[in-house]
C-alpha cells in the first residue's frame, strides 16, 4: 500500500470525526506532524512532546487499508493517554482508550 503524509492526515482526521475519538477533543491533523518511514519491525509509532505531536506509520507493514485505520487507531489512543499526562507505555489511561476503541471499531484487542 502506498502511504504518504498526507494519507496519514486524512485517515487521522477520519478516525477523529467518530466515536470515541470525537469525544477526546484531540487536535486536528494540520497541527499533528506524520511520516512514512520502512522499518519492518514496527507498525507505528507516536511521540508527545509538550505541545508537539508526530505519528509515523510504516509503509512496508500496511498491506491495506483496514491495517492503516488500526494502526493508526491505536497511536491516537497514546495522543489521548500522553496528553492526559501518563508516561507508561500502555497504562491505564491507554488501555481503557484502547478497550473504547476496539469495541466502537470492531478491531481485535490482540491485535490492536
Amino acid at each position: 500500500m502506498h502511504l504518504t503524509p498526507e494519507i496519514l492526515a486524512a485517515t487521522y482526521d477520519w478516525l477523529r470525526a467518530l466515536p470515541p475519538f470525537r469525544r477526546w477533543k484531540l487536535p486536528p491533523a494540520d497541527e499533528v506532524e506524520f511520516a512514512v518511514t520502512s522499518s519492518e519491525r514496527s507498525h507505528g509509532d507516536c511521540l508527545v512532546i509538550g505541545d508537539r505531536i508526530r505519528i509515523r506509520v510504516s509503509h512496508r507493514t500496511m498491506s491495506y487499508p483496514s491495517v492503516l485505520a488500526r494502526v493508526m487507531a491505536h497511536e491516537m489512543c497514546h495522543v489521548y493517554a500522553d496528553k492526559r499526562g501518563e508516561e507508561e507505555t500502555h497504562g491505564r489511561l491507554w488501555k481503557k482508550a484502547a478497550a473504547q476503541v476496539c469495541k466502537e471499531h470492531g478491531f481485535d484487542p490482540k491485535e490492536f
